[in-house]
């Protein structure tokens, strides 16, 4: 059995309680037009090319014996059709311009990283978070990793789209103290247009969660003036009441990540839109503090921070 890991994040302070170790699975069915982490977009391994580190001198041209890398002008070019994936050419690479995107671990290898901070775990009620993309389509890999850092006494947390089986979210509630799960759109068509997938099965999921007692924190990546209105923000609020779910995070959006886009090639999908400021989410906070009364608790505040 093996996983497939864009990164792992260690002392991490923003996805669950205590420090954290977060795990960013590879693979997503979503695509999120504000997306952060593309590179978790497929579950392929692939290469990236970060063209202000490039020296442009030639060994990835050279190394590759496909011709599938090029020099035109200031840029280095892949012919994809020609690539093979061998990734020799990012052997040859010294400055750094080429990167391997995904790594395969078996669980116990994993293990044998994640517990190296084993004591700020238990110091801070920390733990680990798998994260992604969406962990949950490498679920048998995910499961059996909480397995043994549950034998440890070490804590397991997940960031969630819900986009997943029904019978996965029932297995994951076996296995991990605290769901993150984000709801982008209430409306089905708005959530299709910024996620390309409609969000029936994502609520559906969620609600499962609330009614069996899983511990659940909603996130909402906020952009203005597409899930950034007082008609949606009103709609999550009264569908957390109906569920009896208290706990909201509100997340600005960056665009600190357009970098990524450019190394893969993929084409840029962030929203022109205005910027989030402190008011418009302090503004959104009021509104669920007016359906969700006092029982409503912001970001971490219920989870132990």
């Amino acid at each position: 059995m093996q996983g497939r890991i864009t990164q792992i994040q260690r002392f991490s302070v923003h996805d669950g309680p205590g420090i954290r170790t977060t795990v960013f699975m590879k693979g997503c069915n979503l695509r999120c037009i504000w997306c952060h982490n593309p590179e978790t977009y497929v579950g392929k391994i692939e290469l990236e090319y970060f063209a202000n580190r490039c020296s442009h001198c030639g060994r990835c041209i050279d190394a590759c014996v496909q011709g599938a890398r090029t020099l035109r002008g200031e840029m280095v070019c892949r012919d994809a059709a020609r690539c093979i994936s061998c990734f020799a050419c990012e052997k040859a690479c010294l400055s750094g311009a080429l990167s391997i995107c995904g790594k395969d671990y078996t669980p116990e290898e994993l293990c044998d990283v994640l517990r190296r901070d084993v004591k700020y775990y238990r110091k801070s009620g920390g733990g680990v978070t798998f994260s992604g993309g969406e962990p949950l389509l490498q679920s048998e890999f995910v499961f059996h990793c909480a397995e043994l850092l549950k034998a440890e006494g070490i804590d397991t947390a997940v960031e969630t789209a819900s986009n997943i089986p029904e019978n996965v979210m029932k297995s994951a509630m076996d296995h991990f103290s605290l769901f993150m799960c984000d709801i982008k759109a209430m409306d089905p068509d708005l959530h299709r247009l910024l996620t390309g997938v409609s969000n029936e099965r994502i609520l559906s999921n969620i609600r499962l969660l609330a009614q069996n007692g899983a511990r659940v924190l909603v996130r909402i990546p906020v952009a203005m003036s597409l899930n950034g209105t007082e008609d949606n923000i009103r709609a999550t609020a009264q569908f957390m009441k109906e569920n009896g779910l208290y706990n909201i995070e509100l997340l600005k959006l960056h665009k600190l990540s357009e970098h990524k886009y450019d190394a893969l090639d993929l084409e840029h999908t962030h929203p022109d839109v205005p910027e989030t400021t402190d008011e418009d989410i302090e503004h959104f906070y009021g509104i669920f503090a007016d359906i969700l009364g006092n029982s409503m608790r912001r970001g971490l505040q219920s989870l132990g921070e």
